[in-house]
């Protein structure tokens, strides 16, 4: 009878969980908006016609040139939505795949996935009235024309409408180093063609496929100004973008102690400058309306007025800075004196590598002067070394380049004309792609592929960062003679880093030898390691083993 009666109450605790579940979810969902569902599913259904190069679906075009995918939408937001599903299936699928991942990396149990994913829509109820109608519609016509491959983490459309806030949620949950975007304007008497250039490293580590899958889009909006966006497959919000007004923009991350429940994703925020500002003040003004839940640097350019700003925007404030000497920087603090005493700015500019990043950026911009090419700035993104060119591990990630871009590009702002990294990272070719002629290959030349690149060395770094994998899952598991076997045969394979050294050291420390371990905590201090928290507790370890080592 007890037996009878707990299965009993068993079923009636799932019963009333489910109920739940699926109140919340029905009280947090948005519903998707009213499209034209006919012609999404016309879309989806659609031969793809192969002609030219191209790959068409209706008026809608995608193709690839030296390596790099692009594609033109116009039309309906939803039929631009199908459209991008239908040419990019695969790669759309692959994008979500690679989130997921990314999530169960760091949440490995499922059941707390899910409930993850709900907490999220509890949070984020009400998002989708920070969206514009249009992008909803393009979100929807996504969702008409592909498949849901992970019904278990919620609706499809309200799933899409987070990852497009993607950044902001993470960034409100957890408000970490990590971030690490750099970028420079320069106006046209500081460059060689007398066209003002934008440059920018966008450092977005959410799993390998959204390098590979970059995709350069040009989208005509019904309403609003054409633009050419850089992301990947389904991303219908802008991290960097040029408009046909010659203005551009691009996003870094930023930090401040100012915080809101919800608001505006960033990258819808600079989807709207690019579809209504065709001057700097219009895009202040469109930046200045709109409520964000995050901190974030908008670098803006215009080719007519040759000029750039950064707006340094957080939930309370929009600060904007301008531009000195015909030259501007950005990483991923704000420079503004208005941020000088906020707390959360400052222990980013410790903690993080943010500094580093930009004093870099300041020493190389300085040494160039004026005259800069397209060329010179593609050098300084992918410039490897420490300030005073010092020598510093490959993938550290106080450079300017740690080796994990998704994508990195240069603008002219006064032709339109964006140069995009071929993957990897930015050390492939940047292919030049014209906004006013896109199908067509601008007369100007591709930037030839990084030497890490073309002598193979690149690939020996691959290596060694799946032995420092190993190296780390293996001191999680307190196998720590392998650790010290791992580090001993990859040290050779990226020789400045300090890695390798400071995992040695956690080892040895662990296996009682004292000595050995102090060694290795010192070289690895020598090596410059990229953040504050691991240089302090090697300073910590060190002169705790020289108290007991008399070293």
């Amino acid at each position: 009878m007890k037996k009878k009666i707990g299965i009993g109450m068993l079923l009636i605790a799932i019963s009333i969980t489910w109920f739940l579940v699926q109140g919340i979810e029905l009280i947090c969902s948005a519903p998707m908006p009213v499209v034209d569902q006919a012609l999404c599913v016309a879309i989806r259904d659609a031969e793809i016609v192969e002609q030219d190069g191209m790959r068409r679906v209706g008026k809608n075009y995608a193709f690839t040139r030296q390596g790099v995918d692009a594609c033109h939408l116009e039309g309906l937001p939803e039929g631009r939505g199908a459209a991008m599903a239908r040419l990019y299936t695969e790669e759309f699928a692959a994008m979500e795949r690679s989130l997921i991942e990314t999530v169960e990396t760091f949440i490995p149990y499922a059941a707390v996935r899910w409930l993850m994913a709900r907490l999220v829509g509890i949070r984020n109820r009400g998002l989708d009235r920070f969206v514009p109608p249009a992008v909803q519609a393009e979100l929807a016509g996504l969702v008409l024309a592909s498949r849901d491959n992970y019904p278990q983490y919620g609706d499809y459309f309200n799933r899409l409408l987070n990852y497009l806030a993607a950044h902001d949620i993470s960034h409100a949950y957890m408000d970490y180093m990590f971030m690490a975007c750099t970028a420079f304007g320069l106006s046209a008497e500081m460059t060689a063609a007398n066209a003002p250039l934008m440059a920018r490293n966008f450092d977005f580590e959410a799993g390998t496929a959204f390098d590979e899958h970059k995709l350069v889009m040009v989208i005509q909006p019904e309403a609003g100004l054409r633009f050419l966006s850089i992301a990947w497959p389904g991303m219908v919000g802008v991290v960097s973008g040029l408009n046909e007004a010659g203005i551009g923009v691009v996003l870094l991350a930023g930090h401040s102690s100012d915080k809101a429940k919800l608001g505006m994703p960033v990258s819808v925020v600079a989807r709207q400058v690019l579809t209504k500002a065709e001057t700097l003040d219009q895009a202040i003004a469109v930046i200045t309306e709109e409520k964000v839940f995050i901190s974030e640097s908008f670098l803006i350019g215009s080719g007519q007025e040759n000029s750039f700003v950064v707006v340094e925007k957080t939930p309370q404030r929009t600060i904007v800075r301008k531009m000195k000497n015909g030259r501007i920087k950005v990483a991923n603090h704000f420079l503004s004196s208005e941020y000088t005493g906020d707390q959360a700015n400052r222990d980013y500019q410790k903690e993080g590598t943010s500094i580093a990043r930009l004093s870099r950026l300041t020493q190389l911009l300085d040494r160039l002067g004026e005259k800069i090419t397209v060329s010179m700035c593609v050098d300084i993104l992918r410039d490897r070394l420490a300030l005073d060119d010092g020598p510093l591990g490959l993938g550290n990630r106080s450079a300017i380049n740690p080796l994990i871009a998704s994508h990195s590009m240069v603008f002219d702002l006064k032709n339109r004309i964006a140069w995009v990294s071929a993957t990897p990272h930015q050390l492939g070719r940047f292919v030049p792609f014209a906004l006013d002629a896109f199908y067509e290959k601008p007369a100007v030349a591709t930037i030839v592929a990084d030497d890490l690149l073309v002598s193979g060395k690149y690939a020996i770094y691959q290596t060694y960062t799946r032995e420092l994998e190993k190296a780390k899952q293996a001191l999680k598991q307190k196998a720590f003679q392998s650790v010290l076997d791992i580090c001993e045969r990859s040290r050779s394979l990226n020789p400045d880093d300090y890695q390798v050294y400071y995992l040695s050291a956690q080892a040895l420390q662990a296996l009682d030898k004292k000595s050995a371990a102090l060694s290795a905590y010192q070289k690895a201090l020598a090596l410059k390691p990229a953040f504050f928290g691991e240089r302090e507790d090697m300073e910590t370890e060190i002169k705790a083993l020289r108290e007991v080592t008399h070293e």
